[in-house]
């Protein structure tokens, strides 16, 4: 028996030589790497997005030697009792400077927006 094997012609014509499991799991991959790529960009947008509006927040608020001395003192403190605070509070220690620094700006736009409101600022 003479089996002849079937070369494509045109471009039409290359589907033939291709299974239908291996243009699935093509176009699975395919799909998949498009969606992710996708979800990327809008996570990254949104990241640039709220970090653009958070600096404009601390620029008005913040942008002065005080937070400069908080900063400096707060990572003093995490450094230097970092054993005892982490047999205390079972949280790491970047996460606690992080929100401790969070208070601390939440605690100056409030103090600003009253010195605003009042007239004194």
């Amino acid at each position: 028996m003479n089996v002849r094997k079937i070369r494509p012609t045109s471009f039409g014509q290359l589907s033939n030589g291709i299974s239908n499991s291996i243009i699935s799991e093509i176009l699975y991959w395919l799909i998949a790497a498009i969606i992710m790529g996708i979800l990327f960009l809008i996570t990254g947008f949104m990241i640039i997005g709220i970090g653009y509006q958070v600096g404009k927040i601390y620029r008005k608020y913040c942008w002065d030697i005080i937070s400069i001395m908080m900063a400096i003192m707060s990572t003093a403190i995490v450094i230097y009792f970092g054993e005892w605070i982490k047999s205390v509070i079972l949280i790491n220690l970047i996460v606690l400077l992080l929100l401790v620094y969070v208070v601390y700006i939440g605690i100056r736009c409030y103090v600003k927006d009253w010195q605003e409101e009042r007239g004194y600022y």
